[in-house]
């Protein structure tokens, strides 16, 4: 998982995962990204979510995969 670089798709900056734990009776574990840049943030998303960006070899399949959780149809 670690060593996948993300770009934001706004203005191209390196975006930081961001890991987040809910208070709830289940812990709930998402994440999101954030540009070093300009600070746009992503939607949550999930570890399956992550995966399925991380997993493509495929780097239009990636994009893809990045630009749906980024909000970018």
């Amino acid at each position: 998982m670690l060593g996948h670089k993300h770009y934001c798709p706004v203005c191209g900056g390196i975006l930081d995962l961001i890991q987040e734990e809910s208070d709830d009776a289940a812990p709930n574990i998402t994440y999101y990204f954030e540009c070093r840049n300009c600070s746009k943030k992503s939607k949550t998303f999930t570890e399956a979510d992550l995966q399925a960006v991380n997993a493509h070899d495929d780097p239009e399949k990636a994009k893809e995969a990045l630009d749906r959780i980024m909000g970018k149809e």
